[in-house]
């Protein structure tokens, strides 16, 4: 095969991981995100059919049984999502992910084909392949961290990059990128600590590995001279490293030649293991000053959030609910107790931000079990090649360094697009190197063997394989990969326009299908936000107020057609619901006794999906008040009470009800119901509902 040809597929890997992460079209949706997403597919699918050419004309690019062996638990974690996913309540989703996450099956499919294309290509380089590949990936970090720096947290430049980053630069949030970067430093570790890697190169990433540290996300130099605040954004990846080099130190020692080093080391690995299963207790312990302190810091909605996902799991233990089809757990299971200010409110969630729950939600405790035996294999393959003499000590603790460093910040936050594709790629470097052979050990196979030949397809069958494998290619890389895109961009052409000028919501309708699962929900709960700014000064333009109910009518219109298809996402009748009221109130439409019952409709298919959201009995509730109905104005806020009496939103309601009907005994039944129900009540809220204590 000729030079070339490897060469395409040598630096094809290396330019994926070089601009990947630095992906940005601003015309998207969700840009720091999709622009990665749809870029990674295409790339990584490209060359997954160029290395399906290659593997069928040249035998040395085929990864060995062994190989295959170490690949086998990553194999069979995506065959269980696979399986998860075709049995999903949402398989679409479970496919396509949200636009906004970009985590689905597809993404685990693209990761894996790079892997194994990663594997195959340092099997024939060794070495001198995993040191070119955290080279360009050490490169496109420092890119990343510079757009950090520049960002949000950073010296504030303008820009929808650098504004709507969430501290995460071009990756667009703090914890995602921290993620990412995670593994920046800990490969660029890996090279200062090889001894064929050139003094200047060493101090270049030295420089890099500097200036990602103490960037906003971590040993914040900025936040300290500006406001006195040292440790960054991201905490839990910032305790992650920490943890990585610990176990980096305790690993190098484990691994020595010395023997009272070994003993230290073996010892430091059982305390590690023992001081984190106590740590781990106390954490999920509300009464432990470490719980309290978590919750001031992160609000208290991750333990339920971590609470629904184990529900959700013990509901279903074997397939989960499906792949990023943690939304539909989390509102099936909804625990009120969301919806209380105190507690930062985040009544839309889509992840359990923890590794564990998040994969376990997904595809149950098999799912789980799966994904940590693939975890061991990684650690399983370090050692091997510490056994065969091709890492030393000290690149074994850096590599075991890195994976419990991204297992620990994995407990806190939730995978992206990139850290997969990383995870993965750490992965295809390990087991690939694991089937290297020198320039001696293969001539002396070949000796041994007989010398066989590379090529095994003559040129007019390659001529053949590799037009079928283009026209595959360019099938699954315009569904997968432009169409996709292509759909990411028509969400923002028709929902960043202001709306005296946006165009059709029912355009949206065409082309790929991704989005309309979560998605739509979230970006009519946005333009819902919007109106309900301020409805009277909406209302009182006379000039703008039909062109506002054309953009209502619209929307709604697009959304009763998406509904009909997607028929699991609570928000989606939430929204539904809100922006006719809206349009109700704006036209004047109450008396509308069709229009009524449908909406009656709504809410009832927004309770089968969340039976515990007292959401829904509010919703209720100021229907009968458009009908006139009191008394099951009454009946339904008391029923939202029974749901959850700690939720003071639904008494406030109820009490202001009675005020506004002067019904001065319901009022008092009301109010000494609220105040057994939340001791404090009436003194928490008495200005806000003119309560007179005597």
């Amino acid at each position: 095969m000729s030079s070339i040809k490897k060469d395409i597929l040598n630096y094809g890997i290396l330019l994926l991981f070089f601009l990947t992460p630095l992906m940005y079209f601003g015309s998207r949706i969700y840009p720091h995100i999709t622009s990665k997403t749809f870029f990674f597919y295409g790339f990584a699918n490209i060359l997954f059919f160029y290395w399906l050419y290659i593997i069928l004309i040249d035998k040395s690019y085929r990864l060995s049984r062994k190989q295959w062996l170490f690949f086998a638990p990553l194999f069979l974690y995506v065959i269980w999502m696979t399986i998860a996913g075709i049995f999903a309540v949402n398989p679409h989703l479970a496919l396509w992910s949200s636009l906004g996450r970009g985590t689905g099956l597809l993404t685990l499919y693209y990761s894996t084909t790079t892997a194994i294309i990663v594997a195959s290509i340092v099997k024939n380089n060794g070495i001198r392949y995993i040191y070119s590949i955290l080279k360009w990936f050490i490169i496109s970090s420092s890119l990343v961290v510079l757009t950090v720096w520049l960002g949000n947290e950073g010296f504030h430049l303008q820009g929808g990059l650098f504004v709507n980053s969430g501290g995460g630069g071009i990756i667009g949030n703090s914890s995602l990128a921290a993620a990412y970067l995670i593994f920046s430093l800990f490969f660029g570790l890996f090279l200062i600590f090889s001894n064929s890697i050139q003094k200047k190169i060493k101090i270049f990433t030295g420089v890099i590995l500097a200036f990602i540290l103490f960037s906003p996300l971590f040993i914040n130099l900025f936040g300290l001279l500006q406001r006195g605040e040292l440790l960054g954004s991201a905490r839990g990846a910032m305790i992650g490293i920490i943890v990585g080099v610990g176990i980096m130190i305790v690993s190098y020692f484990s691994f020595s030649n010395n023997k009272a080093l070994k003993i230290i080391g073996i010892i430091g690995i059982f305390l590690s293991l023992l001081i984190f299963s106590i740590g781990w207790s106390k954490f999920m312990n509300p009464d432990t000053a470490i719980h309290q302190k978590f919750t001031e810091v992160a609000s208290g909605t991750r333990f339920l959030f971590w609470n629904v996902a184990q529900e959700s799991m013990n509901k279903h233990p074997w397939l989960g609910y499906g792949p990023e089809n943690y939304m539909i757990a989390f509102q099936e299971n909804f625990n009120p107790q969301i919806l209380n200010k105190d507690l930062s409110v985040e009544a839309w969630n889509d992840r359990a931000h923890n590794i564990y729950f998040d994969t376990g939600v997904s595809g149950g405790y098999p799912a789980i079990i799966f994904y940590s035996i693939f975890l061991l294999s990684i650690f399983y393959g370090i050692f091997v090649l510490f056994k065969n003499n091709k890492i030393s000590n000290v690149q074994v603790g850096i590599f075991y360094g890195l994976l419990c460093a991204y297992i620990f910040q994995n407990l806190f936050v939730f995978d992206s697009t990139l850290s997969i594709m990383n995870l993965f790629m750490f992965a295809g470097l390990a087991f690939g190197y694991i089937g290297y052979k020198s320039d001696d050990e293969k001539k002396n196979k070949e000796e041994q063997n007989g010398k066989q030949k590379k090529i095994i397809v003559s040129q007019t069958n390659e001529m053949l394989i590799g037009t079928t494998l283009l026209v595959l290619c360019v099938i699954f890389w315009i569904y997968f990969s432009i169409l996709p895109a292509d759909k990411s961009k028509a969400f923002w052409s028709v929902f960043s326009k202001k709306i005296e000028v946006r165009s059709d919501y029912s355009n949206l309708l065409q082309g790929s299908s991704v989005g309309n699962d979560w998605d739509v929900s979230g970006l009519a709960h946005d333009v819902y936000k919007s109106y309900a700014l301020n409805p009277i000064q909406i209302k009182n333009n006379k000039a703008m107020l039909p062109i506002y109910e054309k953009d209502l009518n619209s929307l709604l219109k697009y959304l009763e057609s998406v509904s009909r298809e997607n028929t699991t996402d609570f928000r989606l009748y939430k929204k539904i619901f809100d922006l006719y009221s809206t349009s109700i109130f704006l036209g004047d439409k109450r008396n509308d006794p069709i229009l009524i019952q449908h909406l009656f409709e709504v809410l009832n298919q927004a309770k089968e999906l969340s039976p515990n959201n007292p959401e829904v009995y509010w919703g209720m509730a100021q229907l009968y008040a458009w009908s006139g109905d009191f008394k099951n104005i009454e009946q339904v806020y008391k029923q939202a009470i029974d749901l959850d009496p700690s939720v003071s939103a639904s008494h406030k309601l109820l009490i202001q009800f009675a005020q506004a009907i002067r019904d001065q005994k319901l009022y008092n039944e009301a109010i000494i119901q609220a105040e057994k129900d939340i001791p404090g009540f009436v003194e928490a809220n008495k200005k806000e509902l003119n309560i007179i204590t005597k």
